[in-house]
């Protein structure tokens, strides 16, 4: 008997050491599987918003490639127009000039800023293809705009001044790289050329617009032309021969409204392309907000997830709580009741008790 009661006291122990075991190893596993799927739903959000991130990411280094290139186009324009000042320097200089032969040094001044002028727009064109030569798609630069595949569409255009002038088979095409006049015929290169700035003179301006020029006109044999078609593109600026070398008051007054002309078309130019650039500000800000927002709700997502799982262990906890002390309540009531059995089983007065009580309680 006393075995058995011994082996009963040991029951009681070793079976409430047991259950408070697997209750614990029962909560811990909960826990884990619960912060498990509050650790993946929550990686699942913040992956599906990394990925739109990454896309507001491609839309900026999108936008990131076309801003230089509007950048360049209006820094090659202000360049252009810092020449104007020196242009009208020259024509102003010769309007006060007391000696014909000063005419010669003012054009010649006036021929270089021209070509500063040309120079300007046309090395941009390798930065930027919004004044490259050609047009429609050759001068247009494009970028992302959204992550749904949109895309803002800039179109520029040539604007280094250019002209030709036709007669019969005879064209002429200005060559700024070597400051000529070349002459063409059909698609072939003749051998004839005249320096721009003083291998050329403007004999007339006709009312159709057409115009009568020398080539060589000191030349022992001047080619002359009439009725010549000229036709111009770019930026309204011709070359000092035009102005007739600005000998003559009709040549000034008519560089003077060129300057003027081509001073408003360069604003209007750079205003242009300045907006180009502003717009591609404006929607690299909106994106860069949209990647900061989804940056703020990722980490609010973490935040959320973290205050959950801590919420859902402490509920775990008390839920534990509650059932150990109910385990050790349990564990106290058998205890007594073994020691009753030991008491009786000892021969004691306890065993007098035991038997009243089991015979109230059966």
């Amino acid at each position: 008997m006393v075995f058995a009661t011994t082996q009963t006291l040991n029951d009681t122990f070793g079976s409430s050491s047991m259950l408070r075991m697997q209750l614990q190893n029962n909560i811990q596993a909960r826990a884990t599987a619960a912060t498990k799927i509050i650790a993946d739903q929550t990686d699942a959000k913040v992956s599906m918003m990394g990925l739109e991130r990454s896309k507001w990411e491609n839309v900026r280094s999108s936008i990131g490639e076309a801003k230089p290139q509007f950048e360049a186009a209006v820094s090659a324009l202000q360049s252009a127009k810092s020449m104007i000042s020196g242009l009208r320097g020259m024509v102003n200089r010769a309007n006060t000039a007391t000696d014909p032969n000063m005419y010669k040094g003012y054009a010649s001044t006036f021929q270089s800023y021209v070509k500063s002028v040309v120079s300007s727009l046309t090395s941009a064109q390798g930065r930027t293809p919004l004044l490259a030569e050609g047009d429609g798609k050759n001068n247009s630069v494009s970028y992302k705009i959204s992550t749904t595949g949109a895309e803002q569409i800039e179109f520029g255009r040539d604007l280094a001044p250019k002209y030709s002038l036709v007669s019969g088979a005879d064209v002429w095409k200005v060559n700024r790289s070597q400051n000529i006049l070349q002459l063409y015929r059909g698609d072939k290169e003749q051998n004839m050329a005249a320096n721009l700035t003083n291998g050329v003179r403007l004999d007339a301006i006709n009312p159709d617009g057409s115009v009568n020029f020398t080539v060589g006109p000191d030349a022992a044999t001047p080619t002359s032309y009439t009725n010549a078609t000229m036709t111009s593109s770019g930026l309204p600026l011709r070359d000092v021969w035009y102005y007739e070398g600005l000998a003559t008051e009709d040549g000034r007054n008519r560089a003077v409204k060129d300057l003027e002309q081509f001073a408003a078309t360069l604003d209007t130019q750079i205003a242009r392309f300045q907006g180009m650039a502003d717009v591609a500000d404006f929607y690299d800000i909106r994106a860069k907000a949209a990647m900061d927002e989804l940056d703020a709700k990722g980490a609010s997502i973490q935040e959320d997830a973290q205050k959950q799982a801590k919420e859902m262990q402490q509920t775990l906890q008390q839920q534990a709580n509650v059932l150990l002390q109910a385990l050790d309540s349990s564990a106290v009531t058998q205890l007594s009741y073994a020691n009753l059995l030991k008491t009786a089983s000892s021969g004691t007065k306890g065993a007098k008790l035991f038997d009243a009580i089991y015979k109230v309680t059966a």
